[in-house]
């Protein structure tokens, strides 16, 4: 059945949510958090154990310090809320933040990172339309993300959690940070759509009112994603390529071809996507120790890499695009090397996360723990007078 045609109709804009729509560091992200909240919340009798539900339903989507306070309300947990600076040693929200950051970082650095083949193939069928496309993202670190998947360059827009902080915009599910990249492409949101996995990505789609909201189903749950806000709902784009009208199916798979394939070696060994320099990860607590995680599966033929889908571009606001913000964490040529920050043993490879074992989870190392220790056994504050 032809779903896809009545989203297309006046459509102008395509816009993606990064994690667990084009790359699968979903994953990543989960078992970080998971990690942290439920180290943090052991041996307390008083309150529920964290597991995927909070994820799916608190997290996914939301800015890291505001899905911390999140976690930590639904238990009536209260901690100070501290700075951005916060070291992960200290017991407060963004501290817990920023443990889940370095979690997140350390671990995708000696990954390969490679984009969904279904999401890439949709992507290249939007542009050969004509649509506009941007990323938006609750994450400080989409640009690094992009950029080590190969698909930084093909979008016009990128509004990611740094661009969201600098210009005070509201999160997700708030529609803000959509509304702000539909105003950089020069359209309405009533002629975009908006492509989501989370939950609080949907609602921000349905409380913006746009043109149509596409759920991508990767555990949060079909009717959830319906129930949220989703127009339609698939467990993979790949489902809605061939629906795309006037396309050369040809040129999308070799376009998922040239991006999906061909290792390229991180700074750490294990990545792939563009050349990626030692110095252009962000800050990572260089105590924490990463695991694997999940890759998908290249099913289409990849044998190449490559370069930017081709694409005639309408005006696009120049001094509002894809271009870095002024925040220094996000100068990718600024920061020391990266092997100095993680000091990873670079000799070792990858593995996907189904040839780990249950305690492979366990990615915080007794140094990074401190935080969680604090947490566990006050978490009030009450001995640091923070009550």
């Amino acid at each position: 059945m032809d779903i896809l045609s009545p989203v297309l109709d006046g459509a102008e804009a395509c816009l993606f949510d990064l994690d667990g729509v084009l790359t699968p560091t979903v994953d990543v992200h989960r078992k970080a958090w998971a990690q942290v909240f439920r180290t943090a919340l052991a041996g307390r009798a008083d309150v529920l154990p964290y597991n995927d539900s909070d994820y799916y339903g608190l997290v996914d989507g939301r800015p890291r310090y505001e899905a911390v306070r999140e976690v930590l309300l639904s238990r009536d947990i209260n901690l100070p809320e501290g700075d951005p600076s916060d070291q992960p040693s200290m017991a407060t929200v963004c501290a817990m933040g920023n443990l889940k950051d370095s979690l997140f970082l350390a671990n995708l650095a000696r990954q390969p990172l490679v984009p969904y083949p279904g999401s890439v193939a949709f992507l290249s069928a939007a542009v050969a339309t004509g649509l506009l496309v941007a990323v938006v993202s609750a994450s400080r670190n989409a640009r690094y993300v992009l950029k080590s998947a190969g698909l930084l360059e093909q979008f016009d827009v990128v509004i990611d959690g740094i661009v969201t902080a600098e210009l005070g915009l509201g999160g997700k599910p708030a529609p803000d940070t959509y509304t702000e990249a539909t105003r950089r492409l020069g359209v309405t949101p009533s002629k975009a759509i908006i492509v989501e996995d989370a939950l609080s990505g949907v609602e921000a789609g349905r409380a913006g009112k746009f043109g149509c909201v596409i759920g991508v189903n990767r555990g949060s749950g079909a009717q959830a994603l319906m129930d949220h806000g989703a127009s339609i709902v698939v467990d993979d784009l790949q489902e809605l390529v061939t629906q795309w009208p006037m396309i050369d199916l040809n040129r999308v798979k070799q376009d998922v071809d040239d991006i999906t394939t061909t290792p390229i070696a991180t700074a750490t060994g294990a990545g792939r996507g563009p050349d990626l320099a030692a110095t252009d990860m962000p800050h990572v607590d260089p105590k924490v120790e990463p695991v694997g995680t999940d890759t998908p599966s290249a099913d289409l033929g990849m044998e190449s890499l490559g370069k930017t889908i081709p694409r005639a571009r309408p005006g696009v606001d120049s001094g509002t695009t894809n271009k870095p913000p002024t925040d220094p964490d996000h100068d990718l040529g600024s920061l020391p090397k990266l092997s100095a920050r993680l000091g990873l043993d670079t000799s070792r490879t990858a593995r996907p996360s189904s040839d780990l074992d249950a305690s492979s989870d366990n990615i915080i190392t007794s140094d990074s723990a401190e935080i969680l220790d604090l947490v566990s056994t006050d978490p009030h504050g009450t001995a640091l007078g923070f009550a």
